[in-house]
Parts: structure tokens; sequence; C-alpha cells
């Protein structure tokens, strides 16, 4: 079981995009079909200075850091990031050298030349979705595995949502037990042109902030019916009720004071 919380790093890039050639034309060709602008992604050695990169970084951590590496065996890794959240892969080679890697994505420009740019100069919803490929990867490749993603739609337009769960139904191979279970507000999901009834559940709070969960399926539905137009009427429960906004206070007060303003 696999658990992808709503604000998370995937802490595999590097080490995948250098071990798998597989895993690496996965990640670039679905960053390519989601329209996102870049051409590839690969990792990238950097100059080694920890002066430059990591100016905060104690000497103890520093020191510490080195040891682990000394003892640890060929091809050992581990991932820091610097201040600035620039992420880096540090690496044990060969003769106990030791290598610090980058994620680098690239675009293609105008005139056609590839430009480099690190994940973090990428936007807040392509970083979403980079972090959200590997899980699409691991559906496709392990038969019985489940993930648990917390706001499948965070940063991520509805369209490119809809894709996202239309891509992981197709990843899953023949026999297949793997099951992809997420959280979402998108209401463009409700749909049983993708999912099943038993499929759809609903997540409800009563007043003592207690949730509670409940399939579609327990519904008596036209199989014409639009669910997400359904559900936005509030026909299967699980949404917000609001109060008057006038007991409030805001919209007297903020007429009052205009009125004010207005006679002065």
């Amino acid at each position: 079981m696999t658990i992808i919380p709503a604000e998370s790093s995937y802490y595999g890039w590097e080490i995948g995009i250098l071990n798998s050639a597989e895993f690496t034309s996965f990640l670039s060709d679905f960053l390519k079909f989601a329209g996102t602008g870049i051409d590839s992604i690969g990792v990238e050695e950097v100059a080694f200075d920890f002066d430059y990169l990591f100016p905060e970084m104690p000497k103890s951590m520093r020191e510490e850091l080195y040891q682990q590496l000394a003892k640890s065996d060929e091809n050992s890794v581990a991932i820091i990031k610097n201040p600035l959240g620039k992420r880096y892969l540090l690496m044990k080679g060969e003769e106990d050298q030791i290598g610090l890697m980058q994620l680098k994505t690239k675009h293609r420009h105008e005139k056609g030349q590839l430009v480099d740019f690190s994940i973090d100069e990428e936007s807040g919803g392509t970083q979403r979705l980079i972090n959200l490929i590997p899980a699409l990867f691991i559906l496709k490749k392990k038969p019985e595995k489940v993930i648990l993603l917390d706001e499948l739609d965070r940063r991520l337009h509805p369209l490119l949502s809809r894709q996202f769960l239309e891509f992981s139904l197709d990843c899953k191979i023949a026999e297949s037990r793997s099951q992809l279970i997420f959280t979402t507000h998108d209401t463009n999901l409700l749909d049983l042109d993708i999912l099943r009834r038993d499929e759809i559940w609903f997540v409800e709070k009563n007043q003592q902030g207690v949730s509670h969960l409940y399939s579609l399926a327990e519904f008596k539905i036209r199989p014409d019916l639009k669910i997400e137009k359904g559900y936005l009427n509030g026909r299967f429960g699980a949404i917000p009720f609001f109060g008057n906004i006038h007991n409030l206070g805001w919209i007297g007060c903020d007429t009052e004071s205009s009125a004010d303003t207005a006679k002065v």
C-alpha cells in the first residue's frame, strides 16, 4: 500500500531516472501528453560546491552526511534540499567518489534548442503532476498494489484530473488487482462513463463532525442521470450548507459605511 498525501514529493525521481529508461520515458511521455511544455526530463550532475549550494547547513550535519555515505555501499544515495527549495541527489560512486545531481526538465525553445529548468522553476500544477505520474507507473507495473491518493485534483485543471483518472484505469494490466483510491472535490469526475456506481463514495459530516461514507450504489437512479448535476443539487448529500450571509453583519455594515462616506 502506498499513501500519497495532498502535499507530498516523490523521492524516487532521480533514482528511477538513473536506473530505468522505461520509467524515464513514461514520465517524459506523460508530461508531453499533458501539455506542460516539457519535452523531456532527466538528471544532470552539478558542481559539488557545498558552501555555495548549502551555505546554512551546519558543519556537524555536513560531516554526518559524509560519514553516512562513506560507510554505505556503492550507489547509495541521499536526497537533500537547500534553503531555496532546490533538491539534490548525493550519490556515492566508484572509488568512494560522491556526486551531486539535480533533476532537470527540458523545454524546447522556439528556435528548436532545448533549455534546462530545475523542478522548482516549474509551475505548482506541473510539480504536482510530476509527483503523481510515478503512481501511474506503479499501477502499470505492479499487479497487486493499492494507492491511496489524497486530493487528486489539487492544483490540476479539471480536464487534467479527468485524464489522469482515465489513464490510471488504462494503465492496469490484465488480471491486475491494483487499486487507486482517491479523494477529490472535483465534481467533474462524478461521471458514470468513467466510474461504476459502486466506485463512487460520498463523505458527509454530521453535526458532531463525524464523517460517514456511503456509496452511490445505495441510491436508485436513472441510467441517464447526470451524477454531477444531481450531486450539486443536493440529491446525494455530502455538500456544504451555508447560512444566511446577512447574519454575518458584513453587508449591512458595508452599506452604512458607504452611505456615510457619500454624505461626507
